[in-house]
């Protein structure tokens, strides 16, 4: 069985570098990949990332996920 980490990317923890940390994180502990959401409309004001940003700093900071 294979197991990916979903990790948090809204509000206060919007920002690249701590998603990178996470998936990090993620790859150390043994998980195999790493979900991230990917949202058309921001309905209120919290900020959120792109999942493509999101995507390419885990892709450029990580071996296995």
């Amino acid at each position: 069985m294979k197991f990916g980490f979903f990790p948090p990317t809204m509000a206060n923890y919007a920002d690249p570098t701590l998603v990178v940390e996470f998936a990090k994180l993620a790859e150390n502990s043994g998980w195999d990949g790493v979900f991230v959401p990917d949202h058309i409309m921001n309905h209120n004001s919290n900020p959120w990332l792109d999942a493509n940003i999101m995507m390419t700093a885990i892709v450029c900071n990580t071996k296995t996920i």
